[in-house]
């Protein structure tokens, strides 16, 4: 048997983490391009954006990807093969219609369900159209790098400009639209929100400093923002931007590239591959540690899907795709029984697999890695008496690549 002690280690433990939640488990991906959005039409047919760097062509090109078995596969419904062109944002407004924001001018729309698509020659100054959102199937908003917002109608064949800023390089980040006429944009310093089906725009002051990287604004007009400024930051409001209540959250984490709810239940991803999880309607945040195959964090996160609060996608770079509460390429597998005794321990906890164990890693409720080791064999041991009280996660990883996730209870 293998003994290892933990140095001392400062832990910061706080009740609100003790939260009861899923975990966020890597899928298998056909490549390893960067998968930008991802969006589904129902429980099982889903489709993403991806793009990847052509040597050849010196640029990046676009790729859409479908799903008919809730993510076990992806098939390529479109391969641009141009450069400085790929589909950026992806919504569907029903089973055949649906629509990519791109890169410079070009949309795509299918109104066959992927399997084709048509080029919209969107007029318009964007270098990167940023976000697409669905007034209904011929019509819509979009916003983008160049400071401009917007609306297609006509299936595409009319688009006129609702909002320019003027300024170069005014990124417009995301949209949301509580209806046709109510809609919220965000920007790198503000929000700008219209009632009147974009006709005019009133400004929303967020910060005085710019940083906005992510929001999501609920039926009831909450807004939650999250900004970019010397640290990571969250602002709420519920009482349409006049007054911003700072939120904690309880990790270090780079810029947040997604937020999004479902009900009170919410995660948010960034692009150092932490996510983010609030089951108080962004009151209070979390960081949860997620399953993948080398133990590290995965690769920069771009975009998530919620069916409900404990069932979902979240996609990125470098092929990444996690899944939570669904079945992946090894979960329809009986995961392997690990044992750890005692559970819960004042001291000593022993872990034992009936298959080899590669490594070892222990982890905090808030995602931090607080001890590893690599070894070959069925049983070890972790010190854990010198770690504040609470629910602490064990990753043990087997020879054969399997990870599985076990929860162990610190006590006194």
């Amino acid at each position: 048997m293998m003994i290892k002690s933990l140095l001392t280690t400062s832990v910061l433990f706080l009740c609100c983490c003790l939260n009861v939640y899923s975990q966020w488990t890597q899928m298998v991906f056909p490549d390893t391009n960067n998968v930008k959005a991802i969006t589904f039409i129902d429980a099982s047919t889903g489709f993403c954006t991806g793009q990847y760097f052509d040597a050849a062509l010196g640029d990046y090109i676009g790729i859409i990807y479908k799903t008919t078995d809730a993510g076990l596969n992806w098939d390529t419904l479109l391969n641009t093969g141009l450069g400085n062109n790929y589909a950026n944002d992806i919504t569907f407004f029903n089973e055949n219609i649906g629509y990519t924001s791109n890169r410079n001018d070009n949309f795509f729309r299918t109104t066959d369900g992927g399997a084709s698509w048509d080029t919209l020659p969107f007029d318009g100054d964007n270098a990167l159209w940023t976000a697409i959102t669905l007034i209904d199937g011929n019509s819509g908003y979009a916003c983008g790098f160049s400071g401009e917002i917007i609306k297609f109608e006509d299936a595409g064949e009319t688009v006129s400009t609702l909002y320019s800023s003027g300024v170069v390089m005014e990124i417009c980040r995301d949209m949301v639209c509580l209806s046709s006429d109510t809609c919220y944009s965000l920007w790198v310093n503000e929000i700008l929100t219209t009632t009147n089906g974009g006709t005019t725009w009133q400004p929303i002051p967020t910060s005085d400093t710019t940083g906005n990287t992510s929001f999501y604004v609920f039926d009831d007009g909450t807004i939650v923002v999250f900004a970019k400024y010397e640290s990571i930051t969250c602002l709420r409001s519920t009482n349409d931007g006049a007054s911003w209540e700072l939120t904690p959250i309880t990790a270090t984490v780079a810029a947040i590239n997604k937020v999004t709810f479902f009900e009170g239940t919410g995660y948010a991803v960034s692009a150092d591959g932490i996510i983010l999880h609030s089951i108080d309607s962004g009151r209070t945040w979390n960081a949860i540690p997620v399953i993948t195959p080398s133990g590290e964090n995965p690769a920069a996160l771009n975009d998530i899907y919620l069916f409900n609060a404990s069932t979902g996608f979240i996609c990125g770079d470098n092929g990444t795709l996690l899944s939570l509460g669904l079945p992946t390429a090894a979960s329809t597998l009986v995961a392997t029984p690990i044992n750890i005794t005692p559970n819960p321990s004042n001291n000593l906890i022993t872990i034992t697999s009936p298959k080899i164990i590669s490594g070892i890693q222990l982890l905090s409720v808030n995602g931090h890695y607080l001890y590893q080791e690599s070894l070959h064999s069925l049983t070890t041991s972790i010190e854990v008496g010198q770690l504040p009280e609470g629910v602490y996660f064990v990753a043990v990883r087997l020879l054969d690549g399997e990870v599985v996730m076990e929860e162990v209870v610190v006590g006194r």
